[in-house]
């Protein structure tokens, strides 16, 4: 299976802050041949998320820390260099710009302002819950092709 090239949506990182799904996002950032990018923009962009009062109740410090480590950890930083104007929201297009520097296979986002682009050059733009299948697939595939 070829290195896929991956990144994840500011919004999913505060649902897998928030929820149970920490874990499959770690499996996902530490499976063979997975490579994750991140960018300044998304840290700065998840600090800002996760500091609001009403998210207090809802994320404990450790776990905010947790996710802050795994980013250090797990993820290959880019710095932006492209300008991207293409997202209904305008403060989406530094993902877009992020898929572009990064050359990125996949998007995983639950933003409809990116999910209705469905690509952006040769980044398909999809759900968690959507590129869980497609690695599983993939996984399943590789199994195959190595008995």
């Amino acid at each position: 299976m070829p290195e896929l090239k991956i990144a994840f949506d500011t919004n999913n990182w505060v649902s897998f802050t928030i929820g149970k799904r920490l874990i499959e996002l770690k499996d996902v950032l530490l499976a063979e041949n997975v490579s994750t990018y991140i960018c300044q923009e998304i840290k700065q962009e998840y600090i800002e998320v996760i500091q609001r009062p009403k998210m207090a109740k809802y994320i404990k410090p450790e776990r905010m820390i947790e996710t802050l480590e795994l980013m250090a950890e797990a993820c290959i930083e880019v710095v932006l260099s492209s300008t991207v104007q293409l997202s209904r929201d305008a403060k989406d297009n530094y993902l877009l710009a992020l898929c572009q520097d990064a050359s990125l296979d996949y998007l995983m986002t639950g933003d409809n302002d990116l999910l209705v682009l469905e690509t952006h050059q040769n980044t398909k733009i999809l759900t968690f819950a959507d590129f869980i299948i497609i690695l599983d697939n993939l996984l399943a595939l590789k199994q195959q092709t190595s008995q």
